[in-house]
């Protein structure tokens, strides 16, 4: 998984999970996003891109989905949220 923002100082990814079709990390194994902005109150109104990409060692690697996470939440920075989301391409669900 690749995590990207326009707020975040730069892109954070997961490590590759080989030959699975349901990958799975841990809460240690996913990076923790940092970056900045104005402030808390902005924050609840930005999103965080998040895309899921299959490692291939031959070729460039491939977009299986995306989806955007709202940080609007009541969320205060520092706090640690689970969530679930379904990765979309091309509007359906996928991966």
């Amino acid at each position: 998984m690749r995590f990207d923002a326009s707020w975040a100082s730069q892109t954070f990814k997961t490590k590759v999970r080989s030959r699975t079709l349901d990958p799975r990390w841990a809460h240690d194994e996913v990076p923790r996003v940092e970056g900045s902005c104005a402030s808390e109150d902005a924050l609840r109104h930005l999103s965080l891109y998040v895309s899921v990409w299959d490692a291939d060692r031959a070729s460039s690697d491939d977009l299986i989905g995306a989806f955007v996470l709202p940080l609007d939440l009541t969320w205060s920075a520092g706090d640690v949220h689970a969530f679930s989301e379904t990765v979309l391409r091309d509007g359906q669900a996928h991966g």
